[in-house]
This record gives C-alpha cells, sequence and structure tokens, in this order.
C-alpha cells in the first residue's frame, strides 16, 4: 500500500509504502467442508518505508532475504534513481542516482540475479541490462537519522556492467504476382512472376575456385572483378516509436523450474497504442519477446571470489561446457564457460499486428489535475502470464450490424510461439526467425451471468488453465478453459 505524504510531481515529494502479508489460514483435516465454515484470510504488516521524489515501482526480488527495490524518477536529471532496502529488518536503505536516462519510450522491470540488482529497460528497438553488485550498493548503506527523516541520493553511481541487445524484427513475407501464363498453359520463362534462379558469383577461396589461376595457354583467360552486394540492413520496426507508444508492458519470468545451469527465461508483452487526433480513437497491438538475463549469455561469465559479482568476458572467447570456477587465496579462477545458446533468436518479436480497440476502467489517482480534481488514469484490461495474454476488446465486427451494441465487448486470448530452445526450435534453416508467425487469437467463450461491462480487473493463471475477472458488484468469476 502508498500514499503521497507531500509534495508534488518533482524530487520533493515523499511517499509512505506499507507492506503487508496475507495469511491463509489452514485446514489440515479438511473438517471445514464449507467455504462459509472457514476462517478468512489475515492481512498482517510486515514493514513500512518512505521515499523521495516520484516512485515509478516497488519490486519484491526476494522475501527470504528480505530484499527490496524500487525506481524513483529523478526529476531535476531526468535519471533513474534506484532505492533499495538489502534487508528491511536493518534501519538502513540505499539511494543512488543511475545516471540511466528515463526516457518516455522506455519499459523498465527490476530482476535479482546471482547477487545483482539487474535494472531491465527496453526501448523500441533495443534491450539494456544494467548491473548494481549488491556488495557494491553495500558501500552507499546509510541510515535515517530519525523516524521522521526521508531518505536523500547518496551518491551518482554508474552501473558496473551494462549490456544491450537489438531486437529482430519479422521479415515481411515476399509477394510474388502470379506468373503470365502462355496459351499452352506452361509459365512464360523469365516473367517477373517466375523466380529466377540467383546469380553465383565465384570468389577467391570460395567452392575451390581462385582468380588468379590461369588456363593451361599461354594468355590467362581475361577475369571480371566480382560484383560485391552490400550486407541485407537489419528489419525495420513495424511500429516504431512514434506514432506507437507503449501503453502498458508486462514482464513476467518462467515460473516452473530450470535445470541446473540453464538461465530461466522471461517474457515481455507490450501493449502498443496509436491514437488518432482526428477520430480520437486509439488503436492497440501487442508485441511480445522472450529474454534471458544475461541479455548475452556468450558474453557473460561469472567470477566466484569474495565480491561475487559479475562481469563481461570478450564477444570472441572460447566457449565450451565446464564445472564451476576455482578459487585460490580468495582470487577466482578461471570462470565457467557457458554452452553457446540462442540469444539472438531470443529478442525475435512476435506480434499480434491486427489492430482492435481494447477496454480501459479508469483508475481515481492522488495527483491533482490543472483544475484542482482527482485526475483518473485509464487502464487497459489486460493480464499476461508467460507466453499468453487475455484482454477485454471492443467487438468491431458486431458495429455494422443493424440493431447491434456498438459497445458490445468479448474477451480475447492468445498464445505466443514458444521461445527457441537450445536446439533451434522455432527457427529457420538459415538460423534466423520464421517469416510470418504471429501470436494466434482466440475468442474465449464467457457465461451468461458475467457481464463484461461491469469488468474491473483481470488476471491469468497459466498453470491452472484460468481466467479470473473481478466485477464491480465484488464477485469474482474464475474461467477455467483446456
Amino acid at each position: 500500500m502508498a500514499k503521497v505524504l507531500s509534495g508534488a510531481y518533482d524530487d520533493e515529494r515523499v511517499m509512505e509504502f506499507v507492506l503487508m502479508k496475507l495469511y491463509f489460514p489452514e485446514d489440515p483435516k479438511h473438517v471445514l467442508k464449507e467455504a462459509k465454515d472457514r476462517p478468512p484470510p489475515v492481512f498482517s504488516r510486515v514493514m513500512e518505508f518512505k521515499t523521495t521524489g516520484v516512485v515509478m515501482n516497488v519490486f519484491l526480488l526476494d522475501p527470504s532475504a528480505r530484499l527490496l527495490a524500487a525506481f524513483v524518477w529523478v526529476s531535476s536529471s531526468n535519471t533513474i534513481g534506484l532505492y533499495a532496502l538489502l534487508d528491511w529488518d536493518k534501519p538502513e536503505y540505499v539511494f543512488i542516482d543511475t545516471g540511466i536516462e528515463c526516457k518516455m519510450s522506455s519499459n523498465w522491470s527490476c530482476i535479482l540475479y546471482e547477487r545483482n540488482i539487474v535494472i531491465h529497460s527496453e526501448e523500441s528497438d533495443s534491450a539494456f541490462q544494467y548491473f548494481y553488485p549488491l556488495s557494491l550498493l553495500e558501500e552507499y548503506k546509510k541510515q535515517l537519522a530519525a523516524k521522521s527523516s526521508v531518505p536523500a541520493i547518496a551518491a551518482h553511481v554508474p552501473p558496473a556492467e551494462t549490456l544491450t541487445k537489438r531486437f529482430i524484427f519479422p521479415r515481411p513475407t515476399p509477394r510474388q504476382p502470379p506468373p503470365q501464363i502462355a496459351e499452352n498453359g506452361s509459365p512464360i520463362e523469365g516473367h517477373p512472376g517466375t523466380p529466377m534462379p540467383s546469380t553465383f558469383l565465384a570468389l577467391p577461396g570460395i567452392n575451390g575456385h581462385d582468380h588468379n589461376v590461369s588456363s593451361p595457354s599461354t594468355d590467362p583467360l581475361p577475369t571480371t572483378p566480382p560484383i560485391l552486394t552490400a550486407p541485407t540492413p537489419p528489419t525495420p520496426n513495424p511500429f516504431p516509436f512514434p506514432p506507437w507508444y507503449p501503453e502498458s508492458a508486462h514482464f513476467v519470468r518462467q515460473w516452473w523450474p530450470s535445470l541446473p545451469g540453464i538461465p530461466r527465461v522471461s517474457c515481455t508483452v507490450v501493449l502498443l497504442a496509436s491514437h488518432d487526433p482526428d477520430t480520437h480513437r486509439t488503436r492497440f497491438v501487442l508485441a511480445q519477446h522472450y529474454f534471458r538475463v544475461p541479455l548475452s549469455q556468450e558474453n557473460w561469465t561469472h567470477a566466484i571470489g569474495p565480491s561475487d559479482t559479475g562481469r563481461i568476458c570478450s564477444p570472441d572467447a572460447e566457449e565450451s561446457v565446464g564445472g564451476p570456477s576455482s578459487a585460490k587465496d580468495g582470487v577466482p579462477g578461471p570462470s565457467p564457460k557457458r554452452k553457446r545458446n540462442n540469444d539472438d533468436a531470443l529478442m525475435r518479436l512476435w506480434y499480434v499486428s491486427t489492430p482492435f480497440e481494447v477496454v480501459c476502467v479508469l483508475d481515481g489517482m492522488e495527483d491533482e489535475d490543472e483544475n484542482g480534481g482527482m485526475s483518473e488514469r485509464p487502464r487497459p484490461l489486460v493480464a499476461v502470464d508467460f507466453g499468453h495474454a487475455v484482454w477485454i476488446e471492443y467487438n468491431d465486427t458486431e458495429a455494422d450490424r443493424p440493431g447491434s451494441d456498438p459497445e458490445a465487448k468479448w474477451l480475447r486470448f492468445v498464445t505466443f510461439p514458444p521461445y527457441p530452445g537450445e536446439d533451434g526450435e522455432n527457427l529457420s534453416n538459415d538460423g534466423g526467425p520464421r517469416i510470418g508467425v504471429e501470436g494466434k487469437v482466440r475468442t474465449l467463450v464467457t457465461p451468461p451471468e458475467l457481464d463484461l461491462d461491469s469488468v474491473e480487473t483481470l488476471n491469468i493463471d497459466q498453470s491452472q488453465g484460468a481466467v479470473i475477472l473481478s466485477v464491480k458488484e465484488g464477485k469474482i468469476f474464475i474461467l477455467c478453459y483446456e
């Protein structure tokens, strides 16, 4: 829970947060058969803390280690501040200015990886990961002088390491006009509709050919210099910023256990929006991709030693499968060498590219608008789990029918293609992503007693195959699908 204690939308704002725990009483002998006979869940207070500045998000990184972090917008420099409680049972905090620019088009998440707090950021064409070892953050711990005191930024601290990877956008499916047919029914050779054989260039050292080899005759044959073509440029972003901007971003980590030595995979789903200033309608598409921490496994090794921090190795470092590194006299030994994997393929973007209009609900905010009233922010009814998304959208197919409801809604669901595994699944023969693969969208059947007009919240539980909706009347619908 959170509330604003003082200040406006700037660095002077002071907020208070309360971390709550929800306890469900157990009934191990299953004596209480009826739900009405069971004791209700109980809320209890775990801890509370204060922040200064505009808090963007709070992350519960490791409840067992009592580790919590928050991103704070530093308005004076337009950068990201990192606030952390390394052990919330102790009266200590860390508050630093990372110097990382806070861009309007960025999507942010925070992940704990091998005793590093990782700031994960995504732009329209690239992803970034900034690593802050816990040992580095320990150097900037501070204590509040009194209970009424508020935290202050200790220093400007750049990340220990930074990784960057570009997204791979889908290649457009090649389209060719139908071949021109002759009177005898066969295609006309050389017509644009008929694929022509590609030109082969015999370059030195390729297929055993060498342009310096002479013929047995006295005079060497004249040679023609090879025609070199420019490399194919990367496929451009089909939904660039602007005009497409991130309305909401959802980061979900693989929830099932992983094998030893194989990092877990995370999934990002971004709801992109484009507003038409003439019609005042906003259309949406979904973009999805997978990623790992670190972004580039082949360029990351873990130095096991007193500092417990990670480091980046050379991109062309030799790679093989090895055991844990050895440390002697406190000095890190050879780093473990990880198996090369499909890092680039994980950055392949999948889409629900047919624009739709998602249903939004208005949430009251504590900030005042220009007229002194409470501001409201539209919240899209979208929920995400690993590789899946569900949302409520306006049913445009019904809009043109006589007597139809222009506000008709339906519940939609998409399953994105699985991420490419170590065996290269979901890749084409040349190692690149398959062409023209999108998430498959389905319409989910809803019970008659569920009015989609009254839905307030929407969630998805992939492990149970369930979509959970709450409505204004206080009811909760748990819809299970096969």
